[in-house]
Formats: C-alpha cells, sequence, structure tokens
C-alpha cells in the first residue's frame, strides 16, 4: 500500500480520486492548497515520507508548481518558514522528497516549451479531467507494492 498526497482545491475531484485511490488499495491524504501541502508534507518527515505527490497547478497561496521547484531549487523563503515549524531544514525537506514521484494533475494548457519546463519538475503531467490517465500511473508505479 503506497501513501499518496493529493493537492487540489475542487471538492469534488478530490472526493472522487480520494474514492479511486482508495479502490486502487492506497492510503490518501487529501489537502486543499500548496501550503498545507508543504505542512503535511513536512509533517510527514523523517519516517512517514510520502510515496507519490499529486498537485494541482493553480491553488490559492502556493502553487503545486512553486511546491515542485522548491523540492527541486528551494527557491521560495515563504516555504522555509512553514517547514522549519516542524524541525525540518530546507535541505533535509527537498532531499527526502527528490525521488518521490510527483505529479501536476492540471486543467492548464501548456506550449510545447513550458510543458518540457514543468517536465523538469515533475515526473508526470496529467490533464483534467482525465482521471484515467492518474488511474492508469497510479497502477503502473506501484502494481508490484
Amino acid at each position: 500500500m503506497a501513501k499518496i498526497i493529493l493537492a487540489d482545491d475542487h471538492k469534488k475531484l478530490v472526493d472522487d480520486l480520494t474514492k479511486i485511490i482508495r479502490m486502487l488499495g492506497h492510503d490518501v491524504t487529501t489537502v486543499p492548497d500548496g501550503t498545507d501541502l508543504v505542512e503535511k508534507l513536512a509533517e510527514a518527515l523523517p519516517n512517514n515520507k510520502y510515496d507519490l505527490i499529486i498537485s494541482d497547478l493553480r491553488m490559492k497561496w502556493l502553487s503545486g508548481m512553486d511546491v515542485f521547484m522548491y523540492l527541486k531549487e528551494k527557491p521560495k523563503i515563504m516555504i522555509d518558514n512553514l517547514i522549519a515549524k516542524h524541525d525540518v531544514t530546507p535541505d533535509q525537506f527537498a532531499e527526502a522528497y527528490q525521488d518521490t514521484p510527483k505529479v501536476l494533475f492540471t486543467g492548464t494548457i501548456f506550449s510545447d516549451t513550458d510543458e518540457e519546463i514543468v517536465l523538469g519538475y515533475v515526473d508526470k503531467l496529467i490533464s483534467k479531467p482525465r482521471i484515467d490517465k492518474l488511474k492508469k500511473y497510479i497502477n503502473d508505479l506501484f502494481k508490484n507494492s
């Protein structure tokens, strides 16, 4: 059973995805925005980190892309302040989730160039409302666990 975190501000979609992820046999935690995503990721360290991070792009406070960029480059001071409350340094936070698969699940349409940039920070870019593609990705990722 994988431990998955889902960040999205569309409640109906979150409810539907939560049911699907649980039907696939995985544990899912949901949060409504990027700020709460950072908080939950930090709280899970060091022993209970997530196996998959799924996030929407556009949410209040911090976007999913802000979080994914931080995990790779650590450019946001605001995120430093959020994780410091959990006795986790920026380097510990980024290192802990460095190899964790990251999915940007968004309704935003990207140009080819923008998509290339996004894929530098995430493992998979899936367009909403393609829940079937997200389900297949999760199945393929954890088929042997």
